[in-house]
C-alpha cells in the first residue's frame, strides 16, 4: 500500500514539478504552487504531505523578494499575476529585506499567498 501511496503522489503532485524545477524562471511560481497542492493533498495523505511540505521548506529561496521577480519571465505565470506583481512594486518599501523565509509554521502562510505578496517598491531597481 505505501508504494501504491508514493506513486499517486508522484503523479498527483510531484512530477509536474520537478519537470519544471532546471527553469529558474518558473521556479517562484512553480514552488508557490507546489506548497498550494501539498495542502490539499493533506486531505488525500497527510503523513505524505507532511514530509514534502517540510523537505520543500529547505527550497524557498526561490520564493524571496529579490528571486521572485524571476516570475515576470514565466511562461506559466498568468498574466494577471504579473500585473498584480507590477502593481506590488508600487507598494513601500519594507523596512527590512527578507533574505530568506523563517520555515517555522510558514507553509500555512505561504499557501495563501500569492507572488505579488513577495514584492515591494525596493524591487523596482533589480527587475
Amino acid at each position: 500500500m505505501e508504494l501504491q501511496q508514493f506513486f499517486l503522489f508522484v503523479v498527483l503532485i510531484y512530477m509536474e514539478h520537478w519537470l519544471r524545477a532546471p527553469s529558474a524562471a518558473s521556479a517562484p511560481q512553480s514552488n508557490l504552487q507546489f506548497i498550494k497542492k501539498l495542502q490539499s493533498y493533506h486531505d488525500i495523505d497527510r503523513k505524505i504531505a507532511e514530509s514534502a511540505v517540510k523537505a520543500i521548506m529547505n527550497h524557498l529561496w526561490y520564493l524571496t523578494e529579490d528571486l521572485v521577480g524571476l516570475a515576470f519571465f514565466c511562461d506559466d505565470a498568468p498574466d494577471e499575476r504579473k500585473l498584480a506583481m507590477l502593481s506590488a512594486l508600487q507598494k513601500p518599501a519594507r523596512k527590512q529585506t527578507v533574505k530568506r523565509l523563517e520555515t517555522k509554521n510558514i507553509a500555512g502562510i505561504i499557501g495563501n499567498m500569492e507572488l505579488d505578496n513577495f514584492l515591494r517598491r525596493e524591487m523596482q531597481r533589480t527587475v
